[in-house]
């Protein structure tokens, strides 16, 4: 496994890790690049991050429920800091060279704050993937079986988002005013923990959008949940309903195990306390403990 020379720009530095790469087979399910941010904050210490812990277990059962396929890819933005702690774990290396489909680490300096690693996601560079389907989750979301069946239906030029509660919730809708909210009152919050672009050139559009949004926007008191505010202020101010499927999500995901059903849910989000390590990783080790006895 290589790295190159950390860079603030993630899109200069991608590290590849080796691995085989089986023989083309036909497929009807559409190519998938997943990614997803991991991060310690500057002046922790990555062996007290339990993220890392939970990293390692959510890129594990990415292999044991083929989750992805020779055809996809997996992108991680992450700080040189950590990187170069999860080397030298145990399992990390034999985990990376053991994967059919194609692994990259984008390296940047540790960030300042949690909100600001946060934002991570929307640095992503559109140059990085070849897939149909760009798909973003949350670490603490365990995923259950494959993203290519997931994303079969899924129609171009669209950005899918999962509605969590109600827009006049501050944790998603703190970033609108007043008169803005009371135009959008009915309307549901978006979760920024996991959202799917069908359509390179609309990724394009949302992730310039958000980073512009990100730069005008530093708030004195950050938002409890971050960025999530100005994701919701994106998908609602700047794309035409047209583009935006509000429902897809709703059929696959299990939050914190309610509506579960062995079926039909993909993602299990083990969700809640932003920044909160050592509340997710007992949420998700308990997750993965009932998969692994047959309860779920």
């Amino acid at each position: 496994m290589s790295s190159e020379t950390p860079s603030e720009t993630p899109s200069e530095t991608p590290s590849e890790t080796p691995s085989e790469t089986p023989s083309e087979t036909p497929s009807i399910n559409p190519s998938v690049c997943l990614y997803t941010i991991l991060f310690t904050v500057k002046g922790k210490l990555p062996a007290e991050n339990q993220y890392l812990q939970m990293f390692t277990l959510w890129l594990s059962h990415l292999l044991r429920a083929n989750v992805l396929d020779h055809k996809d890819a997996l992108n991680v933005y992450i700080d040189t800091e950590s990187f170069q702690y999860l080397q030298k774990s145990l399992s990390f290396e034999s985990l990376c060279i053991s994967f059919p489909f194609k692994l990259n680490f984008a390296l940047l300096q540790p960030p300042s704050t949690l909100y600001e690693g946060c934002t991570w996601k929307y640095m992503f560079d559109t140059r990085l993937y070849t897939q149909t389907v760009l798909l973003y989750c949350d670490i603490d979301i365990y995923i259950c079986s494959s993203l290519g069946a997931f994303c079969k239906s899924m129609k171009e030029n669209t950005i899918y988002v999962h509605p969590e509660g109600p827009i006049n919730d501050p944790n998603y809708g703190a970033h609108f005013s007043k008169e803005e909210l009371t135009v959008i009152s009915q309307a549901p919050g978006f979760s920024a923990g996991k959202f799917a672009i069908h359509g390179k050139q609309l990724a394009e559009e949302f992730f310039k959008t958000m980073r512009s949004c990100i730069a005008k926007h530093v708030p004195e008191n950050h938002y409890y949940t971050l960025e999530q505010p100005l994701f919701n202020y994106t998908i609602y101010t700047t794309f035409n309903h047209t583009h935006i499927n509000t429902e897809y999500f709703l059929e696959y995901i299990s939050v914190n195990l309610m509506n579960y059903r062995k079926e039909k849910t993909v993602f299990l989000d083990c969700m809640g306390d932003p920044g909160n390590g050592a509340f997710h990783l007992e949420k998700f080790i308990h997750t993965i403990a009932l998969f692994h006895v047959g309860l779920l």
